[in-house]
């Protein structure tokens, strides 16, 4: 090749063939990075999803608590819409977990019996 062209001609072309190498290295060092960056927002969305169901579970637990000990006083505002207080009482039997004292304070609650002595 270099017999049958100007010299600039080849370092022209050398020249050419050097940057064109560069662009491949770089292109596999951004599809690299792509792919390590999806990874990483994969494990990042994981995280948050499970971070959200926790949070998720804390807040209902919180509320089921708390209707636990006033569960008298919700039975009678219920009495009157018979739907609504069977939802409540299926809630409130087949209820599994553990009771915290608060979104903050995440160490279970002792329950104590709620219920009116007459």
């Amino acid at each position: 090749m270099e017999r049958h062209f100007l010299t600039t001609h080849v370092a022209t072309l050398k020249h050419y063939q050097h940057f064109q190498k560069e662009k491949y290295r770089a292109q596999a060092k951004i599809q690299g990075l792509n792919t390590h960056k999806e990874h990483t927002c994969d494990k990042e969305y994981q995280a948050l999803e499970a971070a959200m169901c926790i949070l998720s579970k804390m807040e209902n637990t919180n509320f089921l608590g708390c209707l636990f000990c006033v569960e008298h006083e919700v039975l009678e505002e219920l009495a009157f819409k018979p739907l609504n207080a069977d939802h409540f009482l299926r809630t409130a039997l087949t209820f599994i977990g553990t009771i915290t004292q608060s979104s903050l304070d995440v160490t279970s609650r002792q329950l104590v019996s709620c219920a009116v002595i007459p």
